[in-house]
Order: structure tokens, then sequence, then C-alpha cells
């Protein structure tokens, strides 16, 4: 018995020793961090205090974006554009915390931001641009997950919660502006009201306050109307973390009056992250019970049927959640039903014409799949009227929808509402619709717009020598090829040497343009030159320039002339141009 008590009491001990080995190194390891810490924190007092800043800060620009456009989500017109690595191509705001919020994420500089606080908390640090020049290196994007689990509530006192909201408030850096809502918002207090929700509607910021308010809801009352507040004024990638929140709560999901007010501003102010916000909402909320609810709203209705155009805009992953959702072929019986009981709008009339297409692709046993389709092509077809469509070519939302169905419908009758939208806002979309349903009188206005591009392109190449073809181009050039494509259609003087030089241009997609429009060029009438072009066209380096060409040659029928002696091989049959 003592032996057995001598061996328990051995163990006891041997485990004690063990674990108070195991604290002493945990403690040491923590003094040695804490030590690393005070030094870096010391180091960053001897920052020289910032200049005076010249920009407006971010929160300055955003009360002057509500002041101008009180109502909806915030215009950006006057705010910097968020550049990606890439030069010329820019991220929407908010992306990059809606997809990349799970990256990687380094303890360094999770550290220097811990050491940052301690600063301020220590009385080292007392300029907000001290602060801010600290952090804003720090990208908030990757780190801030690692930065804030590193991070003790113990150490937020009320010396820097002050230092870091005022950095929120006053700073014109992205990442020193959310370090200073998620600092300062651990212990949110109604002090913060005026300038959080003001913050939150750029979709930059939007993610940071959903953090803070979710982490409040248990102290602060206000946390969870502050986050449904901010349905209606967020767009983009910013109402799609809202949404994410609100569905967190699957009480808040279900409550009728806030699923109707996600979808009614979702899909309506979802924009750049419309598939993402569609896919979303069916996910989280209950959309049988809102179509019922739609049969006496008519905002709703539009809005359900925004959702399917919405969804299959996203692409095959979404269209396959729509049709495969559990009695999804019920689900579409009710939309057409409350489709029929409709009046027509471009909602309804995108997404019977969506719905089209997706029933060609539902699955052989929905019993009903050729009844249906036909139902929706009925519907389609009896609210499809001009009003409707020339209206909705004066939406932003909705302009390309409609200009690519009233090409579908060679809906000719639209062109003075495809030219006054032209006239107002040039785009690639319009110059194809023009291309496709005008008269001459029309396509003398895009040959109007390529040579005037054509002498900005000049200017621009004797200032600044040839550009590189590196396959990146503004919505102005890409217009100015979609015109190109068309012209051809012109039989007049003039026309045809434009074209001549374009298929000579260093731009893949300016001689591609040039050699489509051959095609539109009246038969048999290409002189030597014109046939030379095609010749180097179909030994161009790039597969689109040589199939351009083949399609010109063959609707030529330059077989013969092409082989004519001394002309260079060229194959007489449109298989070997492969």
């Amino acid at each position: 018995m003592y032996q057995e008590f001598a061996i328990v009491a051995t163990i006891l001990i041997a485990v004690w020793f063990i674990i108070q080995s195991v604290m002493q190194r945990r403690r040491s390891v923590e003094f040695q961090r804490h030590a690393e810490l005070l030094r870096i924190a010391r180091s960053l007092a001897r920052t020289p205090t910032a200049a005076a800043q010249e920009d407006l800060s971010y929160l300055e620009r955003i009360r002057v974006a509500i002041r101008e456009h009180p109502q909806g989500p915030l215009r950006y017109e006057g705010f910097p554009l968020i550049s990606t690595s890439q030069p010329g191509t820019y991220y929407f705001p908010g992306v990059r915390e809606a997809r990349f919020e799970e990256a990687r994420a380094a303890q360094s500089d999770a550290d220097m931001l811990c050491a940052a606080v301690l600063a301020v908390r220590k009385g080292w640090i007392d300029d907000w641009r001290v602060l801010e020049q600290n952090v804003r290196n720090i990208s908030a994007p990757y780190h801030f997950r690692t930065a804030l689990a590193s991070l003790p509530l113990n150490q937020i006192t009320d010396r820097v919660v002050d230092l870091f909201a005022a950095m929120a408030c006053h700073s014109s850096d992205l990442n020193a502006v959310k370090w200073g809502i998620l600092i300062s918002g651990l212990r949110l207090d109604p002090h913060q009201e005026p300038w959080i929700p003001e913050l939150a509607r750029h979709s930059e910021f939007t993610t940071y306050v959903c953090i803070v308010l979710q982490h409040a809801r248990s102290v602060y009352p206000h946390a969870t109307s502050d986050l449904l507040r901010l349905i209606p004024v967020t767009e983009g990638w910013g109402f799609f973390q809202v949404l994410n929140a609100v569905a967190r709560d699957p009480g808040l999901a279900a409550d009728p009056a806030i699923s109707r007010e996600l979808f009614v501003h979702g899909v309506a102010n979802g924009r750049s992250a419309a598939g993402d916000v569609a896919r979303t909402l069916v996910q989280a909320c209950d959309v049988r019970a809102r179509l019922k609810d739609a049969e006496n709203d008519p905002e709703l209705a539009r809005a359900l049927f925004a959702l399917i155009s919405a969804l299959a805009g996203e692409g095959e992953a979404s269209e396959q959640l729509l049709l495969q959702l559990e009695e999804g072929e019920s689900l579409v019986t009710a939309y057409l039903r409350l489709a029929r009981a409709s009046e027509g709008s471009i909602e309804l009339v995108t997404a019977m014409h969506t719905l089209g297409g997706l029933l060609d692709k539902a699955p052989p046993t929905w019993s009903r799949r050729e009844e249906l389709f036909e139902q929706a092509g009925r519907v389609f077809m009896t609210r499809l009227t001009r009003k409707v469509l020339a209206d909705a070519i004066r939406n932003d939302h909705f302009r390309f929808a409609a200009l690519q169905i009233a090409i579908e419908m060679e809906m000719s009758e639209l062109m003075p509402a495809i030219m006054l939208d032209f006239h107002t806002r040039p785009h690639p979309v319009n110059v194809n619709a023009i291309g496709m349903l005008g008269s001459d009188e029309h396509l003398e206005e895009l040959y109007a717009l390529l040579l005037a591009g054509e002498s900005r392109s000049m200017a621009a190449r004797e200032r600044e020598g040839e550009p590189e073809n590196d396959g990146h181009h503004d919505l102005e050039e890409i217009a100015r090829a979609v015109a190109l494509h068309h012209i051809g259609k012109l039989n007049r003087p003039g026309v045809l040497e434009t074209i001549k030089r374009y298929a000579r241009h260093h731009t893949v997609m300016m001689r591609k343009a040039a050699l489509t429009s051959l095609t539109h060029v009246q038969r048999w009438t290409l002189d030597a030159e014109c046939k030379d072009l095609v010749r180097a066209g179909l030994n161009d380096a790039d597969q689109h320039v040589r199939s351009a060409a083949q399609a010109a040659a063959q609707y030529h029928t330059m077989h013969a002339s092409l082989n004519r002696p001394g002309s260079g091989t060229i194959p007489l049959t449109p298989g070997a141009w492969n």
C-alpha cells in the first residue's frame, strides 16, 4: 500500500514539475515578446510628427458625397481609385475585404500593430498623425484577424480609443482608417455614433464597421439597429458584407420585414458584387415566402425578378444553384405565376429572358420543363415593349441588358433612345447596338467617333512614342474598335481607306476589327491593297486576326485571286487555314 502511494506521489510531483516548467517557459516567451513590443513601441514614439495633411480625409469626402446625394448608396466620383498590382487597373471598393479576408497574415505586422497600441497606452504616441505613420503600411485586409487575435481587450484604454478614433476620422489613408475603426470600435460607445455609420457607407470600410457592430451587440444596445440601417445605404461589396453579417443571425434573416429590405436593396445595390449578393440571398432568405408577399408588393416583385438575372450573371455555378434548389420546379412555377400577374418592367422582361435560357438546362426530372419554357416565352413577348426598353436604356443598372435584348430582337425602333444614350455616354455596348440596328445616318456618327479617336491616338504617339501592345485597352478604345467593326457597311469614299489604315494597326484589337469590317464591304469590290492586307492577316501572329482574315477572304471569294502567280501560297480551302 505504501509503495503504491509513493508511486502515485512521485508521478504527481513529476507532473507538477513538468507543468511548472511549461508555464515558466511560456512566461519567458511572453516576457520576451512583451520586451520586444516595448522596444518597438519606444522606437515608434521617436517617429517625427507628420506635416499637416493637405488632402481631405475619407470621412470628409464621405460627408461631402452624402450632402450631394443624401439618398441611397455612396457615389465614388470624388474618391481616390484603389490600384491593383497591374498598372491601369483598379479594385472595386471593398472587394479585397470580401475576397481575401482569409489570406496570409504575418505575425510581424500583428506585433507592429500591438506595439503601436502599447505606445499609445503608455503615452509615447499622442498625435494621430504619428500613429498613422506607424500603421498605414500594415495591410488591414490581410492582417486584421491575426492582429486582433494578438491584442488583449484590456489594452484598449480610453487613451487608445480616443487616438485611434481621431485617426479614423482625420486620416486620408485607407489602412489607417480601417485600423482606427477596428481598434476604437472594440469599445464602442454612443459618442462614436455620428462617424461610425458614415464611414460604413464606403465599401472599403463596411467590413470593419460590421465587425465592430457584431462585437458590440452584447454591450451596445443599438448595434443591431445600426447594422440594419446600413442595408439601404451600402452598395457592392459593402452591401455584401452587411448581408453576411445579417445572415449570421438566423433570427434577423428570417424576419419578413428585414428579408424584404435585403431583397429590395440587395439586387439593386449589389452592382459589382451582384452575383455574390444574389447567391447569398437565395441561401439565407426564404424566396418562396417573399414571392407570395410580392403579389401585393410591386417593388418586391421587381426585386425578385432582378434576382434571377443577377444569379445567371454570375455564371454556371449560380445557374445550377437556381435550378437545383429544393423544389426548384415549383419555385419557377411560382415565379411565372407572379410574372403573369405583374405589370411590364425591365426586371420582369430580363428575368423571363434569363429563365428561357435556364429552363433549357433544367434537369430531366422537371416534368413541366417544356411547359414552363413556353410560359416564360409568352410572358417575355407580351411584356416586351418599346417603352420598357427605352426607359431601361436610361437606367444605369439595366442599360446593358436592355441594349442586348434590343439587338437580339432587332428593335430598330429604339434607335432614338440608343442614340441619346450614345451621345450622353459612348460605350462599346451602345456603339455595337448602333452598328447592328442603325442606318447610314447613324453609322456616320460611328465613323466620326473612329476618326476623332484616331486623331487623339496619333497625337499621343507623337508625344509618348509607339505604345506597347500589352492587351490593356480602355473603354474609349474598345468603343472605337466596335465602331470600326461596323463601318464597312458605309458604302462611300474614304471608308475603305480608313479600314486599310487600321488593318496595319499596332494593336491586335484594331487589326481584327478592320479585317472583320471588310466582311461588311460590298462583295467582290476589294482592291489589290485590300487583298494584300487580307493575305498579311492570314499570316498574322495572332489567331483572332487570322480568323478575321479567313472570314474576309471567304466572304469575298478571294481564293483564286490570292493564288494568282506571284501572290504567295494561300490555301484554297477554308479548312486548311486553321
